[in-house]
């Protein structure tokens, strides 16, 4: 085992690649689709524009970086994030059928606003998790992204309002943040489903 990894770190410079465990990792990261043409445009700039200029160690540098922004954009854009935004909307959903019910039940003054926000966090949450299943194959996607829009400025507003409050609330605290996490969460998988949906 140690011959073979001294072997392909020598023949690694001579052939003036990049080193393994960088190539390696750049490959898992990649859609199998993408594979060959992305790491072989990578190395080819790093072979022909990269190392002759910079030398090595600083050419390594720079296609690690590369590495590090498709890490990112799978990071960003990939499996976990939809997890992710799936499960603050189960939350939301959860936290909204509950607070119109407790509206309904105490009836405090403006009940009924409170109950119609309520339900429409319900819907907007609902209808992320059905553009998430469609795989933003949807005709309401817009109103989805708007929803996403107005249930940052609710959860910012309820966030602010609770801070300044001298009655701190938690479960307003973690409504309120739920909101505005699902709604930035909701933007970035929609656009990222979206230039997929463009290069495919």
């Amino acid at each position: 085992m140690a011959r073979y990894t001294v072997a392909a770190r020598v023949a690694g410079m001579n052939r003036q690649e990049p080193p393994l465990w960088l190539q390696r990792a750049l490959l898992l990261l990649l859609r199998p689709r993408d594979r060959e043409t992305i790491s072989g445009d990578l190395l080819e700039e790093y072979r022909q524009e990269k190392l002759p200029f910079l030398g090595s160690a600083r050419a390594n540098h720079w296609y690690g970086r590369q590495v590090m922004s498709f890490a990112s954009i799978q990071i960003l854009g990939g499996p976990v994030l939809k997890q992710l935004l799936i499960s603050v909307c189960c939350f939301s959903i959860m936290a909204g059928i509950w607070l119109g019910v407790m509206e309904n039940v105490l009836r405090h003054d403006g009940y009924r606003a409170r109950s119609v926000v309520a339900a429409c966090i319900v819907v907007q949450s609902l209808g992320t998790l059905l553009l998430i299943l469609l795989s933003g194959h949807s005709v309401f996607r817009i109103t989805i992204m708007l929803g996403a829009a107005a249930i940052i400025l609710v959860g910012g507003s309820a966030f602010l309002n609770n801070m300044r409050s001298n009655h701190f609330e938690g479960f307003a605290f973690l409504i309120s943040l739920a909101l505005m996490i699902q709604g930035v969460l909701t933007f970035i998988t929609l656009l990222h489903i979206h230039r997929h949906m463009q290069q495919g």
